[in-house]
């Protein structure tokens, strides 16, 4: 059995890259490749307890911006004593930190894996600066480049091409639409049968976007014919909640948006929505569509999300213009578009299936470049 060493740069949360590193861990071969974890932080993550569950181990280590010694230091402890082979680097363009470190420490197989198509810093910052520096001289250090998207590929390391996508597979039953969960999660949050409920999964963090789609959603709400129907939906949490109530606040609207903090089961309420939006600044993929169109939802999504992620005729992508927006989600709506059929979500979920997010099938193309490139390299 070979022991690969993941590096996420937070703690492991309900965040789209944690679920990444999720739902292969849960379905690798672990007979064949165990996943140890390091997570920046020492606060426990919603994962910890099934990680060491299944035999994993994971490894604290101290914040960079806080403290860039101990976070050096605890890297080469951890590349020196515990003699990995392969160490797969989560971060984006700081993936360079932890695969130079790797180098020193003589690990041989160095992976960099992009998960985004920019930054969250802003222009101009002393910070911005070191993460385009870091981009640029990422491939003196990685020995693999992998990426979750061809338009995250290129933002990280180039037109090259001479990077491997991976897919951001889920399993896809768990998000199949259930008519018994949408009733039961109904019921549990009051939600009528001729009400419409529109729905967002994601951090609140500002590369989603939350403040945009309460805008669009109380656009919606002003319109006669429907208005007093609408209900929004969002699974997640985050730095911005409070900041995102208080909008919803101000707004009148507080009986009519549901926060629904972080969810085990994200599944079952997909299937009480009507309309899915993500109208978030950037994305690596968008690994909470896939799930929303296994589920046979209409999606509504910014245009800066890469239409990789689109695997049925159930997506439209937008500019970020509230107009725009209301008035592409109003036509459906009255449209009546929305509405699931069994024929649909059949379609839906096939199709997500047939582009090559399931999991297991997944998981077993990883395990096979995880030999291949530990053929080529050691």
């Amino acid at each position: 059995m070979e022991r690969i060493l993941y590096v996420n740069g937070g703690s492991m949360d309900n965040g789209g890259i944690s679920a990444f590193m999720m739902n292969y861990y849960r379905h690798i071969d672990r007979k064949k490749f165990q996943i140890d974890f390091v997570v920046h932080g020492f606060e426990e993550g919603i994962h910890d307890s099934e990680i060491l569950g299944m035999g994993g181990r994971i490894y604290h280590i101290p914040v960079k911006s806080k403290d860039l010694l101990g976070n050096l230091g605890a890297l080469y402890k951890i590349f020196r004593t515990r003699r990995y082979r392969i160490v797969h680097a989560h971060m984006d363009a700081m993936n360079i930190v932890v695969l130079w470190m790797a180098k020193i420490c003589g690990i041989p197989v160095r992976i960099s894996h992009s998960h985004n198509t920019e930054h969250l810093l802003k222009k101009g910052t002393l910070h911005y600066w070191i993460s385009e520096q870091a981009k640029k001289r990422i491939r003196r250090y990685a020995t693999q480049l992998c990426a979750c998207s061809d338009l995250a590929g290129e933002w990280l390391y180039g037109k090259s091409g001479d990077y491997k996508v991976i897919k951001n597979a889920i399993p896809i039953e768990k998000y199949a639409y259930s008519e018994k969960l949408r009733d039961e999660v109904r019921s549990a949050y009051q939600i009528r049968d001729d009400e419409i409920v529109l729905g967002n999964v994601g951090r609140f963090h500002e590369q989603k976007n939350h403040a945009f789609l309460i805008e669009v959603f109380r656009a919606l709400k002003r319109q006669d014919s429907y208005g007093n129907l609408l209900k929004l939906m969002l699974i997640g949490d985050g730095s911005l909640q409070d900041e995102i109530k208080e909008q919803v606040k101000a707004y009148g609207m507080e009986s009519d948006v549901l926060f629904l903090g972080n969810q085990d089961e994200p599944g079952k309420f997909y299937s009480a929505m009507d309309i899915y939006m993500m109208p978030s600044l950037f994305e690596g993929l968008g690994i909470a569509v896939v799930e929303a169109q296994a589920n046979g939802l209409r999606c509504f999504l910014s245009s800066n999300i890469p239409r990789e992620v689109d695997c049925t005729d159930r997506i439209e992508f937008l500019e970020l213009d509230c107009g725009k927006w209301t008035e592409a989600v109003s036509r459906m709506i009255e449209l009546g578009d929305y509405r699931r059929t069994a024929e649909s979500t059949a379609k839906s979920f096939e199709q997500v299936r047939a582009h090559g997010y399931d999991i297991r099938q997944a998981a077993r193309e990883l395990e096979e470049y995880y030999y291949e490139t530990m053929r080529i390299i050691l």
